[in-house]
C-alpha cells in the first residue's frame, strides 16, 4: 500500500515540476489586477484569482480601476455626500480583488458605526498612501490630516447649502489613479460612470431640479 502511496506523490512531483517548467517557458503576461506573471491565455489569475475575462462570455470588456474625477465630483457633490458611501465600497472591492482580505460589505456597514467609521476612514487613507507609496508615487505626508480635514468638511456641509467633503474622494481617487496607472497599463481607463452612476446622477438632477423649481413656486407665493 505504502509503495503505490510513493508512486503515485513521485507522480504528482513530477506533473507538478512538468507544470512549472511549462509556465517557464510558455509566453507570459502581467495581471492587470495583481501585477503578478501568468500565462498569455490564462482567463483567471491564480494569485489574485481575479477573472481576466467576463464570466458570462459575453465578451463584455475590462477597465482599468481608474475613475473619472469629474463624474465623482458631480456624484459626491450632488448627492451631498450620499454617494461617498458607495465610492468607499467600491474601493474595498478593488483592494479585495488586488489581495487584501477584506470584508466590502462588512466595513460599507461599519461607516454607521460610531468610531469604528473613523477606524475605517483612517484605515483606507493610509492603504492608499501604502499603495503609491509601493510604485513610487508622490502621495501625503500626514493621513490623519487628510481624514481629519474631511470629517471637518462635512461637519461643516450641514450648516450650509453646499457639499464641501466633495475634495476627499476626489483627492484621494487621484492618488489611486495613479497607482493604477503603473499597475494596470494595459488596461483601458473608462471614459464614462457605469449605467447605474449614470442612473444615480439623472435621479440627483432631477432631485435638485424639482427642489429649485420648489423653491422658486414657494417664492413667489
Amino acid at each position: 500500500m505504502s509503495d503505490h502511496l510513493d508512486v503515485l506523490r513521485q507522480m504528482r512531483q513530477s506533473q507538478t515540476q512538468e507544470l512549472a517548467l511549462v509556465e517557464d517557458i510558455a509566453p507570459q503576461k502581467q495581471c492587470p489586477f495583481c501585477a503578478e506573471s501568468i500565462l498569455i491565455d490564462a482567463i483567471k489569475c491564480k494569485h489574485c484569482e481575479e477573472w481576466l475575462i467576463d464570466q458570462s462570455n459575453s465578451g463584455k470588456k475590462l477597465y482599468s480601476n481608474k475613475q473619472s474625477l469629474i463624474f465623482l465630483f458631480l456624484l459626491s457633490f450632488l448627492s451631498i455626500g450620499i454617494y461617498d458611501l458607495y465610492w468607499f465600497y467600491k474601493n474595498w472591492r478593488q483592494l479585495k480583488s488586488i489581495g487584501y482580505k477584506i470584508s466590502p460589505g462588512l466595513r460599507l456597514l461599519g461607516l454607521f458605526v460610531p468610531f469604528l467609521n473613523l477606524y475605517l476612514l483612517d484605515n483606507f487613507i493610509r492603504e492608499v498612501k501604502k499603495l503609491g507609496d509601493s510604485v513610487g508615487n508622490k502621495t501625503y505626508p500626514y493621513p490623519f490630516l487628510v481624514g481629519f480635514c474631511y470629517i471637518f468638511s462635512n461637519i461643516v456641509s450641514r450648516y450650509v447649502i453646499f457639499h464641501f467633503g466633495f475634495w476627499a474622494p476626489v483627492y484621494l481617487q487621484g492618488k489611486l489613479n495613479a497607482y493604477w496607472d503603473k499597475t494596470q497599463p494595459s488596461l483601458e481607463t473608462r471614459k464614462f460612470p457605469t449605467v447605474w452612476e449614470w442612473v444615480f446622477l439623472i435621479v440627483l438632477g432631477l432631485f435638485w431640479l424639482l427642489c429649485i423649481v420648489g423653491a422658486l413656486v414657494g417664492g413667489n407665493n
